[in-house]
């Protein structure tokens, strides 16, 4: 009975530290990432291609927190477009994250769905949100942002005005 016991234990111990793993594997390679695998909470939907040579794409919904602000009308880039910096380094282990860029800190992506984000969020502050269908862009030369779907807010804090 108690070699029972310590195998269920050290099993136990193998499957959380497995389950860990994944949160801190969120480092993808450029050019050699396959569908279905995953890196930080999501995983590979899509890879680049001739057609879409900017995004590697991820599914999978994941809760993140950071800081966020809306460009409004008239901006000179991302033009009506809410955006997210995450600068936590736990936060950003969620997210998936180009072997190029590994070195960098901070991650920053907008989000595709505008409407739901202005009924959701005030014009800038912090908040703890849902995203899914997250679109990395791995091409430095473009001034495309990543992009994420909101999912839904768990929590927000309008900053001080």
């Amino acid at each position: 009975m108690k070699k029972i016991l310590t195998m269920l234990s050290l099993s136990a111990l193998f499957l959380v530290g497995c389950g860990q793993k994944a949160l801190t594997n969120n480092i993808y390679p450029d050019e050699n990432a396959k569908v279905g695998e995953q890196y930080g909470a999501m995983t590979v939907s899509a890879v680049p291609t001739e057609e879409n040579p900017i995004y590697m794409s991820f599914t999978g919904e994941v809760s993140i927190s950071g800081e966020y602000s809306y460009s409004g009308e008239g901006a000179s880039f991302g033009e009506n477009q809410f955006c997210f910096s995450i600068i936590d380094t736990e936060e950003m282990k969620k997210l998936p994250k180009s072997e190029y860029f590994k070195d960098t800190t901070g991650k920053n992506f907008c989000l595709t769905n505008t409407d739901k984000a202005k009924e959701l969020l005030d014009e800038y502050g912090s908040a703890t949100i849902t995203i899914n269908a997250f679109q990395d862009n791995i091409k430095t030369e473009s001034e495309v942002p990543s992009m994420a779907t909101l999912v839904s807010v768990e929590s927000k804090t309008e900053a001080q005005k």
